[in-house]
């Protein structure tokens, strides 16, 4: 005969089976949902405002930027073989 003060004996807690947390899943994956596309309109909009509406791109700096990464693939062009055979189509 088991006790009912046993560590073996089967505990039946009433708080918990009635607290129903099958929905916690359920609403942990629509609450998901929900930021999910909150996130993609919200990505859509500065989207689309961007291309409407352009900011100033400062073509200066991006020249000296691909001036001095041309120069630097140029020091390494020599070290390596898949580059200068692309480049100078051998």
């Amino acid at each position: 005969m088991m006790c009912c003060c046993s560590p073996l004996a089967p505990v039946s807690v009433p708080f918990l089976s009635s607290c129903r947390f099958d929905r916690a899943n359920v609403l942990a994956v629509f609450s998901s949902c929900l930021l999910s596309l909150l996130l993609a309109l919200t990505v859509l909009k500065h989207s689309t405002e961007r291309f409407f509406n352009p900011p100033e791109v400062n073509t200066y700096v991006n020249h000296i930027r691909t001036y001095i990464m041309t120069f630097c693939l140029q020091l390494l062009s020599v070290h390596i073989r898949t580059y200068v055979s692309v480049v100078y189509n051998q």
